[in-house]
């Protein structure tokens, strides 16, 4: 099955290209590596997962998952050994700052989902993975699940894998999703979280399952509480996250977002849309800017509740049409580094 709903990244037509900020990405880093293994641009498959999807076009998702599930294996008790590799042949300590961004994304994981990365214990622990960041030989990629054969590799470049939503998005494909989303933003999905939890059978413990409100999804590591998307809070997502901003849409207008002045940290705003009931809403992004970006992790508008969800962070001319599939969608626009942005976006009820 399809771990929904698909992410897409919006990025500009070619003309505005040059124009636009750079933002290194794993496919980036990737570009000088062999292709051959490497499926989504920054997952390594197996030769037993490979094998089966011999003849299918790489960018077929819909048909490549459903053969992977089955070749995918889920950490042992829910539990992934970690060791660091050395930076390159001089065996000089893998960089400090990386090591923290890799650190904090796996805290991240082990806050929303039933699993555990612990130092390996190289006597016990056959199976385990390792951590690369190779100044010569660069590349961002992981292996999908736990390979079964030694030790399991994620390798992490100096250029391109520095991010911390980019480590926390290869952690993924090493706990065993494989699709992710079209862009990496600047974390994970809810969507993503709930693929993680049912691998890892993290509701198998619970009593009691929860009925998430509003896109939520159960907690990985509390049965009383539910995981929620941008905008929503309380334990079945059935409150308004503070600071979020409700708006009632009953015709046609425009409403803007923007993040401006000195930037201290990662940063949010969301404003969550409703239609009267019954009816559904269309969103069209009339501007994005001031600047473009080639990737979505420095900052990005989201686009949460229709049948896809889309994230913009470059646009030449206004999006497509989007549509809600109910009465509400969620406007998120987020900045990881020091830039101001400001979207314009009209909405309309149908």
């Amino acid at each position: 099955m399809l771990y929904g709903p698909f992410l897409i990244c919006f990025l500009a037509a070619p003309a505005l290209a040059a124009s636009c900020v750079s933002v290194p990405t794993p496919e980036d880093a990737n570009a000088a590596r062999s292709q051959t293994s490497l499926y989504l641009g920054h997952v390594i498959l197996t030769i037993n997962q490979r094998t089966p999807l011999n003849g299918i076009d790489k960018t077929d998702t819909a048909r490549i998952q459903p053969i992977l599930e089955p070749l995918t294996y889920a950490w042992k008790n829910n539990t992934i050994p970690y060791i660091f590799g050395a930076n390159g042949a001089d065996g000089s300590p893998f960089p400090a700052v990386q090591k923290a961004t890799v650190l904090a994304a796996m805290e991240y994981w082990q806050s929303v989902a039933c699993v555990t990365f612990r130092p390996v214990d190289l006597v016990n622990d056959y199976e385990y993975l390792t951590l690369w960041a190779t100044a010569n030989n660069k590349g961002c990629y992981s292996n999908l699940g736990m390979v079964q054969e030694g030790s399991y590799i994620t390798t992490i470049s100096l250029q391109g894998c520095e991010e911390y939503a980019v480590a926390a998005d290869m952690l993924a494909h090493t706990l065993g999703i494989y699709y992710t989303g079209d862009a990496i933003t600047d974390k994970p999905s809810v969507s993503t979280i709930a693929a993680v939890n049912e691998l890892y059978k993290c509701g198998a413990s619970c009593t009691t399952k929860i009925a998430c409100l509003n896109g939520g999804s159960p907690s990985g590591t509390d049965c009383a509480k539910c995981v929620c998307p941008a905008g929503w809070a309380g334990a079945k997502c059935d409150e308004t996250s503070p600071g979020t901003q409700l708006i009632q849409v009953t015709d046609t207008r425009d409403v803007s977002v923007a993040m401006t002045g000195t930037f201290l940290s990662s940063e949010e705003k969301v404003i969550i849309v409703q239609a009267p009931a019954g009816k559904k809403l269309q969103a069209t992004v009339k501007s994005f800017g001031p600047d473009c970006f080639t990737a979505c992790t420095p900052t990005g508008l989201q686009i949460i509740g229709g049948s896809t969800d889309n994230t913009i962070c470059s646009l030449a001319s206004p999006s497509s049409p989007i549509i809600s599939n109910g009465n509400t969608l969620t406007l998120r626009l987020y900045r990881t580094a020091n830039y101001a942005v400001q979207s314009t976006i009209s909405l309309s009820v149908v």
